[in-house]
């Protein structure tokens, strides 16, 4: 589904966070509506942990973009992609599921659009009102964190390191071996699985 966003001129510094905070509210939905258990990829793919005999992996993705109304006014559109009942041989991707295939039983859709418009309308006024609590929120979400990752940079390389913080700017710091803090903006995570 796609949303639409008033952006006060007072928080549109902090436009960056409104796909992180879209996060927090598509796993509260998903863990709401259908008990698997899930998390926050940096920036917002949405991880499932699968059932026994189940698939886990990517259900949801989100992006952001920012526009002007026809008033003038500042908005953004909240795009959120999440997979319900695809079945294995329809994911795009080896590393995608979706909620039944990770174990929910028949997803109801309208309780899951409820619930995260719900969650979003409480993380935007956090957003808005107390970005502290806002990012503490995506902070206990976050999966990232703690991990060994590869980044792939926008700029081409490879960033290789453990994922340590994200900022009061919504970026991922990522310290390499030797110690050096990278705070990366952009850049395609991957989550390093132990030897």
């Amino acid at each position: 589904m796609s949303v639409t966003v008033a952006v006060p001129a007072a928080v549109a510094p902090r436009a960056g966070w409104l796909s992180l905070v879209t996060g927090v509210a598509a796993v509260a939905a998903v863990r709401e509506v259908t008990g698997l258990a899930a998390g926050l990829k940096w920036p917002n793919d949405v991880l499932l942990d699968a059932a026994p005999g189940k698939r886990g992996g990517k259900t949801a993705g989100i992006l952001s973009e920012l526009a002007t109304a026809p008033d003038g006014a500042l908005v953004a559109v909240i795009g959120t992609g999440l997979n319900t009942t695809l079945a294995a041989a329809d994911v795009p991707v080896e590393t995608a599921t979706s909620l039944q295939l990770a174990g929910a039983e028949a997803p109801d859709r309208t309780a899951l659009a409820i619930a995260y418009l719900r969650h979003l309308d409480a993380g935007l006024g956090a957003w808005t009102s107390d970005p502290a609590s806002a990012r503490a929120a995506y902070l206990a979400e976050c999966v990232t964190i703690g991990q060994r990752v590869t980044v792939s940079l926008p700029a081409d390389g490879t960033l290789e390191g453990t994922a340590v913080d994200v900022d009061a700017e919504g970026r991922i710091v990522v310290a390499d071996d030797a110690g050096t803090r990278h705070v990366l903006s952009a850049g395609d995570v991957t989550h390093l699985r132990p030897a």
